[in-house]
């Protein structure tokens, strides 16, 4: 089966769980992430999301298993928030045993906060180097977030909203605060881990949505006083480094 047809099933799969939240919210993160991982040359099987959601009857809710086993089989793995906290645990496996560390729409929600209420990164910190210690050597690493960078983010400051996509109100949940391009390199700067990497930027949102930022792409390039960047293009931001 081509890469388009397994990508086109999983489509047709995500269709019937608009149900549950996060699917109907991210189908688009998620095939994007999948596509990823098809196109990341990968030695081996052995595979680990980090993220995703259990509910209380043990049942897999909005986990990638069943989609990533579907566009590529492997041996999967993975931790959730209801089992593990990868902003303070160790994961529960040897050094060097994976060959694919994945995480989508995971990193976003692992700030803390020092007492007086300052963001703190050490979850965050915690999680890439948990992630470089359980990947085999020449194994890769991907992870995508929110783009707090962006067109649409952009436009939300424009608004008068914070630069954010899923900004916060008192009635409704929010991200502490959402990552760019810039946070990854520092991340990776100062763990002098995963420093070869790539990073993009990738349509997630609607089309509609996203065309209202780009209508007021020239606007915001004034405001920037320069062109817009691959990597400030789209919604959804790409990181993906082969640890050497």
């Amino acid at each position: 089966m081509s890469n388009f047809c397994k990508l086109l099933s999983v489509a047709r799969d995500l269709e019937k769980k608009k149900h549950i939240h996060y699917i109907n919210n991210g189908s688009r993160r998620i095939l994007c992430t999948l596509r990823n991982i098809l196109k990341a040359d990968l030695r081996g099987n052995k595979v680990l999301d980090i993220g995703g959601h259990e509910d209380r009857s043990g049942k897999l809710g909005y986990s990638f298993k069943e989609f990533t086993q579907k566009v590529f089989p492997c041996d999967y793995k993975y931790v959730t928030r209801n089992n593990f906290d990868m902003r303070f645990d160790s994961l529960p496996f040897e050094d060097s045993c994976f060959d694919l560390v994945v995480s989508s729409e995971t990193i976003e929600h692992l700030w803390t906060a020092k007492r007086g209420g300052m963001i703190n990164w050490d979850g965050i910190l915690n999680f890439w180097k948990e992630s470089y210690r359980v990947l085999k050597p020449n194994g890769t690493f991907l992870v995508n977030t929110r783009n707090r960078f962006s067109v649409f983010s952009f436009l939300n400051l424009i608004r008068g909203e914070e630069m954010s996509i899923a900004f916060s109100s008192p009635t409704r949940c929010g991200h502490i605060r959402e990552l760019s391009a810039t946070d990854f390199r520092r991340i990776a700067e100062t763990t002098n881990l995963f420093l070869n990497h790539e990073i993009w930027s990738e349509r997630s949102l609607i089309l509609k949505e996203h065309n209202r930022a780009e209508c007021l792409l020239s606007r915001i390039e004034t405001f920037l006083g320069r062109k817009i960047k691959q990597e400030e293009q789209y919604d959804t931001i790409f990181f993906k480094s082969v640890k050497n």
